[in-house]
């Protein structure tokens, strides 16, 4: 047997979005050639980053699920300009030799298991370099273990990093068997600010200033996203680090902004706080509540600087204060207080009026500079005793000072003047889109004002249990800058309480505020008013840009010693970028959180009713108004209108006889963009549907005789004028045969029940079986955000589980920073774009009939053709084998597994992509 040699190499490479790097295959070869890549059982990941550089070790443990041994080729992608280094690979623990096989030959090999496995997603590696090592034998019944060592440097950017280790972009993923960690020890000679991963949950424990550690560990993992780190260093106290995405240039951008202090910081750089501790002692709370309660509250009070002052305030019938003023957090003092709370009983009704009335009272009593005031209120149960009405409670908050009372003046004239422009109508405009951005303007503003309507007085809400009025406890958090907290039966108060305390206790910069200068528009911040950065922690926050270039963002805020400080930072806001995909998702999760938040808190009006649709919509997004609703039969309707009435008919009419979007004289543009999804009023259901399309029928009657048609004479099926240019009938006529191509294809995969990856079935992965089986993957529709259970009527309640339980669901969304890219397997983002799963086919959202048709069979000679020499649409192209992309205007390319050219000339792939003439 011939055994391949070489150098063994390393890389070097700039980690930029679209990188080709990814994890090893063990791809059978010689006699089982014909078998796909072998399952991973487990999977490690060491990754060591000393400044810019990364050194990556990937250990691995592959199954042969055979009954005999098999010769295999292991292969490793390696980038492309890469330099070469200091490669290693151990094969059961011995040092073994292959080769780095360059870009032509690589690209060869690919192609060739690209078809030989039928899997699309392995396209992310075609044309790279790759490192091959030939190894047998592969037991049977057995497992292969490997380890590779590479290094890397690390591309940075005003301080910004990235490292990614591509896992699987395609439609489908691959899972391990057993376990899949990720360990990564960050180490550099700058101050490491913020460590942040849109992908992944991940752990971060940091030692000191210039090192820090990052991990996670799942079983059973399924490897569907890239994992994603980003860090940022500074010299700064105070880190800002900004990254963008804006795919479409004409449109606006999404940004989003991370802000940190630094990690080591010292006793006289934590702001000094006036700390209330407001505790319900009714009847309510006896047993382990109190007992709990009271671990809590020793914990907080221990957990208090020297510099805080505090008070203890316990109310029942009655209010009951510790003392009359705050005390300082002597050690002497906290001590004292412990027999306090030893001595607490629980007994009598709930006065919560009159116990922050008190609260209150103390912290205006105790004003001095700018200190900031935190009061830490837990209940269990509903006003009972006193004034009960959430306005009347309310009604004590209203009496403090607005401290943004500038800047809500400004707001309120700003939302006045959007009012005038854009008054609200019975009847909103569908083909005016400056119209419903002016109401979601209004919207916006109405968000930012009711964040900006907070008091120097922070009031943190602990709901514990579930017969507590949600309403009253968000509004006293949110109206104060504060954040509401639930603990539900079977949670530890303790716990809740004292992590909270624990990550608040160390302020460092208080009153936080951004300021941006420069030609660049930003809005729709998310939060709009952003809350205080405490030691260890870090601020994310979201936004919408319009234009582009060099800006300047000024953070400011009150800091130790009571001065106000402000660190300017430049930013450069790119034209148009595919980079960092999962930032606009984020900010509309949040967004609808807001929206969904002020709709519970101060009732439903349309305005708002609407933009939550609208965007729940469009991101396919999970609320109380709407459920994820897949239609494939309503999708094919729009993207291949078409009839089936008894009068006949023609493309541009949907089977109901209702004309589309070309009847209306709309244009492609005017058309909704994405699955066509019924704007909901009301709580859908979660429903496959029975996909069926019909044959296309040409809806242009071509009269006899001249070929000549009389003006105004009618197609008496569609009732649209027939064409008198006997080329433009005849392209009609060309049209139709190839929609109804397409529609066929359509059909065939829904019998087949193919599910747009080449594959029977339903998505899934390989499990190592020699047969080739694919074993089901977990579920892939949207997955459950906390709102899937609850409908219009939940957002009127105050109290009670489902109150609660929504309470929390939409204070996730509110702080929503995981990835959302791949939330439902319905659609996709590549390439820049947007694509949806239609009956087995990943339809580009660009595309919309009439459109010229190219057919292409996947895997062919023309195929890998035009994926070499269009890298831009290689994400795209791995989604499946089954797909439409638009590729220039009125062109679109249709990929399929069963049939379409398989050859073409160089001439026929350009004029392809080449645009029309105008």
């Amino acid at each position: 047997m011939k055994k391949l040699t070489g150098a063994m190499a390393v890389t070097v490479m700039l980690l930029v979005a679209g990188s080709a790097l990814g994890q090893g295959m063990m791809v059978p070869s010689g006699p089982d050639r014909t078998l796909p890549p072998l399952a991973i059982k487990s999977q490690q990941v060491e990754i060591g980053i000393k400044d810019q550089v990364a050194t990556t070790t990937v250990k691995q443990v592959f199954i042969n699920s055979t009954n005999r041994q098999l010769e295999a080729n292991y292969v490793f992608p390696l980038p492309p300009d890469a330099t070469i280094r200091d490669f290693s690979m151990i094969v059961d623990g011995k040092m073994k030799k292959g080769e780095v096989v360059e870009a032509v030959k690589a690209k060869q090999i690919y192609q060739q298991i690209v078809a030989q496995s039928r899997d699309p997603g392995l396209l992310e590696h075609l044309g790279d370099n790759l490192f091959r090592l030939n190894i047998f034998p592969v037991p049977a019944n057995g497992t292969q273990s490997t380890e590779i060592t590479y290094s890397q440097v690390i591309a940075g950017n005003n301080g910004l990093f990235r490292y990614t280790y591509p896992l699987h972009t395609a439609g489908k993923a691959s899972a391990v068997q057993d376990f899949f960690s990720i360990g990564a020890k960050l180490a550099s000679k700058v101050a490491i600010k913020t460590i942040y991963s849109p992908t992944h949950d991940i752990g971060v424990s940091r030692k000191g200033e210039h090192e820090a550690t990052v991990g996670l560990e799942q079983n059973k993992a399924l490897l569907d996203k890239d994992f994603s780190l980003y860090w940022t260093i500074s010299e700064k106290d105070f880190g800002l680090n900004a990254i963008a995405y804006r795919p479409n240039a004409d449109e606006p951008g999404y940004l989003m902004l991370m802000i940190s202090p630094k990690s080591a910081v010292n006793e006289k750089e934590v702001i000094a706080k006036d700390v209330i501790f407001v505790f319900d002692t009714s009847g309510s709370m006896q047993g382990a509540k109190i007992e709990q309660a009271k671990k809590a509250l020793k914990f907080c009070v221990e957990s208090l600087n020297e510099k805080d002052r505090f008070n203890i305030l316990t109310f029942n019938t009655d209010v009951t204060p510790y003392k009359d003023e705050l005390i300082d957090a002597s050690k002497a003092n906290k001590e004292a207080v412990r027999d306090f709370i030893n001595r607490l009983n629980a007994e009598g009704g709930t006065n919560i009026h009159d116990a922050l009335g008190k609260a209150l009272e103390i912290v205006k009593k105790g004003e001095e500079g700018k200190r900031p005031h935190v009061i830490v209120f837990l209940t269990d149960g509903r006003p009972t005793i006193g004034k009960t009405g959430t306005e009347e409670i309310l009604g004590v908050l209203r009496a403090k000072d607005v401290a943004s009372g500038e800047s809500l003046q400004k707001l309120q004239e700003r939302k006045r003047e959007l009012e005038s422009a854009f008054p609200l109508r019975s009847v909103e405009p569908l083909n005016d889109p400056a119209y419903r951005e002016g109401r979601a303007m209004i919207v916006a503003v109405g968000l930012q004002m009711a964040e900006l309507d907070k008091g120097t007085a922070r009031i943190f809400t602990f709901g514990v249990g579930d017969d507590v009025n949600t309403k009253l406890l968000d509004q006293v958090a949110g109206k104060t800058g504060g954040q509401p907290e639930y603990v539900r039966g079977g949670e530890d108060i303790e716990v809740k309480v004292s992590d909270f305390f624990a990550k608040a206790s160390h302020p460092v910069m208080t009153g936080l505020k951004l300021a941006f200068g420069g030609k660049v528009k930003i809005d729709g911040m998310l939060p709009a008013a952003l809350p205080d950065l405490y030691f260890g922690q870090q601020v994310i926050a979201f936004a919408r840009y319009d234009g582009s270039g060099d800006i300047a963002v000024t953070l400011s805020g009150t800091v130790s010693d009571g001065s106000t400080e402000k660190p300017t930072y430049e930013v450069t806001l790119p034209k148009q970028t595919t980079e960092n995909d999962f930032i606009e998702p984020l900010w509309a999760h949040r967004k609808v959180g807001y929206l969904l938040d002020q709709i519970r808190l101060n009732g439903e009006s349309k305005e708002l009713k609407d933009e939550v649709i609208r965007l729940s919509t469009k991101y396919r997004i999970q609320t109380p108004y709407t459920s994820y609703l897949v239609l494939e039969d309503q999708h094919k309707r729009q993207y291949l209108p078409d009839v089936a009435n008894a009068g006949g008919g023609g493309y541009g009419y949907d089977r109901g006889g209702r004309e589309s979007w070309r009847q209306q004289g709309q244009s492609p543009a005017d058309r909704p963009s994405g699955p066509a999804l019924a704007p909901p009023t009301s709580k859908t259901t979660v429903a496959p549907a029975e996909p069926v399309l019909p044959s296309v029928t040409p809806g242009i009657r071509v009269p006899s005789g001249t070929g000549e048609t009389p003006a105004g004479d009618k197609n008496v099926a569609t009732g649209v004028a027939t064409r008198s240019d006997p080329a433009k009938v005849k392209a009609d006529l060309e049209q139709s045969k190839e929609l109804e191509k397409l529609a066929k294809l359509m059909d065939d995969a829904d019998k087949a029940g193919h599910s747009g990856d080449g594959r029977e079935g339903k998505d899934g992965y390989f499990d190592g079986k020699a047969s080739g089986a694919w074993a089901s993957s977990p579920a892939t529709t949207q997955p459950d955000n906390g709102l899937s259970r609850f409908d219009e009527r939940s957002l009127r309640d105050e109290s009670g589980a489902t109150a609660v339980g929504l309470a929390k669901a939409i204070d996730r969304m509110k702080k929503a920073e995981g990835d959302y890219r791949r939330a439902n397997v319905a659609e996709r983002k590549a390439a820049g774009r947007t694509f949806y799963q239609v009956s087995g086919f990943w339809i580009d959202e660009k595309f919309a009939a009439p459109t010229k048709l190219t057919f292409v069979k996947w895997g062919s000679e023309a195929y890998f053709a035009i994926v070499a020499g269009h890298v831009e649409l290689k994400d795209a192209f791995a989604l499946g084998t089954r797909l439409i992309v638009t590729t220039a205007e009125g062109k679109a390319l249709v990929v399929s597994d069963s049939e379409g050219a398989e050859t073409m000339t160089e001439k026929e792939v350009k004029e392809l992509f080449a645009a029309g003439k105008k």
